[in-house]
Order: structure tokens, then sequence, then C-alpha cells
């Protein structure tokens, strides 16, 4: 699986975000985060989430397709995708997708996909999407992304971390590269979550 692309992407949270009046509740031990994506999710992306989402109490469940694509997990493909991890009323998802589409010629196609999946991912809760940290332009994937995932918020990633230090096969970050955009993203998500109740990521 490939990896992200250049599109002119706003900034933090450009995307709308969910219903800020109703944030997860961080003071009910176990609340749900789940995260889904490709294979930039796990390039040390995840494993490196995980213990920060257990210091605030939440249950952290990433499921991972190698490769995968919006308009799959948008419409129930890789098993039934987010679709099966709905039923836990996740308070936060994450999306961390677009490393496979970033070099498609017509990237609007997908554009009905990303809405679509952002409904789903905001079914319960806050979703933020996530974009991979680029290592060469895209065709403008990246902005369908951010004009269509409301009421997800918009993470570019390429606004926050720089020069991402990656794998032998020069896309996927590795484990240096992974820590440091997990902090990155960590730093942005924590600066929106209110103590005891949640995170909110509306402007």
């Amino acid at each position: 699986s490939a990896g992200a692309g250049a599109g002119a992407g706003a900034g933090a949270g450009a995307g709308a975000g969910a219903d800020a009046s109703a944030p997860p509740d961080l003071s009910r031990k176990g609340t749900i985060v789940v995260h889904i994506g490709d294979s930039f999710t796990e390039a040390y992306f995840e494993q490196n989430l995980r213990a920060r989402f257990a210091s605030v109490g939440a249950k952290y469940i990433v499921r991972a397709q190698t490769p995968s694509y919006t308009p799959v997990w948008a419409y129930g493909g890789y098993d039934g995708g987010l679709d099966t991890l709905l039923y836990q009323h996740p308070a936060l998802v994450l999306v961390t997708l677009g490393a496979n589409e970033v070099e498609m010629k017509v990237p609007g196609q997908h554009a009905k996909a990303v809405r679509e999946l952002a409904r789903k991912a905001s079914q319960w809760g806050q979703c933020v999407w996530i974009t991979p940290p680029l290592w060469k332009k895209d065709t403008g994937f990246l902005d369908v992304v951010r004009d269509n995932c409301a009421p997800c918020a918009y993470f570019r990633s390429d606004d926050h971390v720089k020069d991402v230090e990656r794998q032998r096969d020069g896309i996927h970050p590795n484990e240096a590269g992974g820590a440091r955009w997990a902090a990155a993203f960590w730093e942005w998500l924590e600066a929106r979550r209110v103590p005891t109740k949640g995170w909110t990521l509306s402007e």
C-alpha cells in the first residue's frame, strides 16, 4: 500500500467538527475510540497512540487494512469495515486514509465515499480524518477529503510534522517518523480535550 499526497489542505480542524455540546465523557472509564485506516495506521502511528489513549481512560480499538481505499471502507467492505465497530458507540473515530488514493487522475470520484464514511464515523460522537504525512505531491485527493469530510474534523499531518523519517520503501514512516507523527497528532488532539468531559473538535 502506498502513502499520502500533497494537496493544499487547510489547517487542523478545517472540517466542521461534530456536536461540541456533547463531547466524549472521559470521566467514564472505558470510553471507546475507534481507529480505521490503511498501512500508514500501522506505520508506528497507532503503536504510539495506544498508551496515550490508555492514559486518559479510553479503550482504543484499531482496524487497519493493507492496502485499503475510502470507498471500500465507506460501503461496508473489509469484512464490514467501520460498520462492525459502530455497535460499540465509539465516542471518537479516527480515519487515516488517503495513502492509496493520492495518485488518482480524477480524485473527485471518491468525494461521495468520503462524505459517506464521515457520516458513519460521526454517528455516535466526534471524528477526525487524519491525512498521511506526504512523501510526494498528490493529485488533489487530500483537498477532496478536506472539502467533504464534515462533520469530521480535518487533520492535515503535513501542517504539523515535517520531514518524517521513512522506511526503506521511502513511503511509510519508520519508528522515529511514526513516533513524531503520533506526538504531533496527540498534541493537537489534547489541546481540544476538556478534562473530565472529552474532546471538542469543532472550530
